[in-house]
C-alpha cells in the first residue's frame, strides 16, 4: 500500500506544476516577442531606405540604422512629443495614425510609413525645440532613433565615404612624399 501523501507533498507538487506552466507560458511569450521583433526588423529594413531623411546613406549604414532603432507602442491619445519641449529623438510611424497639432490646431494627420522629429537630431540645445505636438489616434507602433545614435551613424557614414579616398592618397607615391 503506498504511503499517504502529506498536505506538504501535495502542495509542493502543485507549486512545481504551476511553476512549469509559468515557464511554458513565458517561453511562448518570449517566442512571440522574438517573432514580432523579427517582423518589425523586416518592416524597418524595407521602410528606412525609402525615407527622405536617410537618402544617400550606404547600405551598411542603413542596416546599422535598423539595428539601433528602438520600438515603442503608444496608446490611443498618447503624446509622442509636445510642442515646445526639447527633443532628441526621430520617429518612424510603423502602424497607426498620429495628429500633428500646432498651437492647439490639428494641421495634419500622418499615417504608417511617415517619419517626424528629424530636426531634433540635427539641432542641439535651444534649437532642438519641438515645433508641434504629435498625438496618437488609436494605438501606434513607432521606432525611434536618438541623437547620440544618429551622430554615431553619421560618423560611420562619413568614414565609409572617405575611407577609399584616404586609401587612394596613402597608396599614391606622389601624395606620400608631399610635404604639407
Amino acid at each position: 500500500m503506498p504511503p499517504a501523501e502529506s498536505k506538504h507533498t501535495r502542495g509542493a507538487a502543485f507549486l512545481a506544476y504551476q511553476k512549469n506552466k509559468l515557464h511554458a507560458a513565458a517561453a511562448v511569450i518570449g517566442a512571440a516577442e522574438a517573432a514580432a521583433s523579427a517582423g518589425i526588423r523586416t518592416d524597418l529594413q524595407k521602410l528606412v531606405p525609402t525615407l527622405k531623411f536617410f537618402q544617400g546613406f550606404s547600405e551598411a549604414t542603413l542596416s546599422a540604422t535598423v539595428d539601433v532603432l528602438t520600438a515603442e507602442v503608444m496608446p490611443d491619445g498618447g503624446i509622442v512629443m509636445a510642442q515646445g519641449e526639447h527633443g532628441d529623438r526621430f520617429y518612424i510611424l510603423l502602424t497607426g495614425d498620429v495628429e500633428v497639432d500646432i498651437d492647439g490646431h490639428v494641421v495634419a494627420t500622418l499615417h504608417a510609413g511617415s517619419a517626424f522629429g528629424e530636426l531634433a537630431l540635427m539641432q542641439e540645445g535651444e534649437f532642438a525645440v519641438r515645433a508641434a505636438t504629435i498625438r496618437c489616434v488609436g494605438e501606434c507602433h513607432l521606432a525611434w532613433l536618438g541623437r547620440h545614435s544618429y551622430q554615431r551613424l553619421i560618423r560611420r557614414e562619413t568614414e565609409l565615404k572617405f575611407l577609399p579616398l584616404v586609401e587612394f592618397f596613402r597608396a599614391n607615391q606622389l601624395f606620400r612624399d608631399a610635404k604639407v
